[in-house]
């Protein structure tokens, strides 16, 4: 089977290695506009048909991954869909589930299988030189086919995916998809990047280096700030109306703890605290 990626970054070479590793039988062709990245996937996968023209990539795949930023992927279903093989099958590890859908399906041609995928994993660095098979270790990967999904297609899809060290192949609607991750990866990033940007402001405004005072909890809160910045744009504008309403949401919780510190209430503010340490406790 000819394992198709286009966009040979962190992600889709951490794929690439995985797969790799999961079945040996496995061939792969690889694209990139990146040189650079070209020549890392050269040097991983010597034996590989590589190269920067997308469409004789997505000619040659069986099934094709699209690990690319978001927003590009429509454009390069346009350019891709008409060199697809009758009977592949696209997919694609994008973090937003709708608009990727609005933007791909168009272009598939109806001989081929669409079944837009995530898998809920990642890291804050970027490039394929910080590529590591085991970033999907346990991690969950979400399909989210339609009710005219081939169903052949869809297992073929799903025992490729079993094969990698992942806890579960998971379905879910897209809607869905794109709601829990506005809170749960999405909504992270955004109090990350910005927790960043104001404790820049506050050193300069005190004049001190605000690493000499941080400890595990401002490590854990910014460590994804680090993320990057072109495939964290592309989510946010393409998932802005789930977002923004999981940024009001937590607003909303933020000022219910402030309300209770402006009225010293110490029974409410302990409640809120008790309660959200006990839901983690469970986690």
């Amino acid at each position: 089977m000819k394992i198709g990626i286009i966009g040979f970054g962190l992600m889709g070479a951490s794929l690439a290695l995985a797969l790799r590793e999961a079945d040996p039988t496995l061939t792969f062709v690889i694209a990139d506009r990146d040189a650079g990245h070209r020549a890392v996937a050269r040097q991983l996968f010597p034996d590989s048909v590589i190269g920067d023209d997308l469409t004789r990539i997505a000619g040659l795949s069986d099934i094709l991954f699209l690990a690319t930023p978001v927003r590009t992927m429509g454009a390069i279903a346009q350019q891709i869909g008409p060199f697809l093989k009758p009977g592949m099958t696209l997919t694609d590890l994008g973090s937003v589930k709708e608009q990727v859908i609005r933007d791909i399906a168009p272009h598939v041609p109806g001989n081929c299988h669409f079944i837009p995928g995530h898998p809920v994993a990642g890291r804050e660095r970027s490039g394929p030189n910080d590529a590591d098979p085991l970033i999907f270790k346990d991690r969950n990967w979400v399909l989210t086919p339609d009710e005219n999904c081939n169903p052949e297609a869809l297992d073929r899809l799903t025992k490729l995916l079993e094969g990698l060290p992942i806890a579960h192949v998971l379905r879910l609607d897209a809607a869905s998809h794109d709601r829990v991750l506005a809170f749960n990866s999405h909504l992270p990033h955004i109090i990350a990047f910005a927790a960043m940007l104001e404790s820049a402001k506050i050193g300069e405004d005190l004049g001190v280096d605000m690493r000499n005072f941080s400890g595990g909890s401002y490590d854990d809160m910014t460590r994804v700030a680090a993320a990057d910045p072109v495939m964290w744009r592309d989510i946010f504008l393409t998932n802005g109306e789930r977002l923004e309403e999981m940024i009001r949401a937590l607003i909303g919780r933020m000022d219910n703890i402030l309300d209770a510190m402006h009225a010293s209430d110490e029974a409410k503010l302990t409640a809120l605290i008790a309660k959200a340490r006990d839901l983690k406790i469970r986690d």
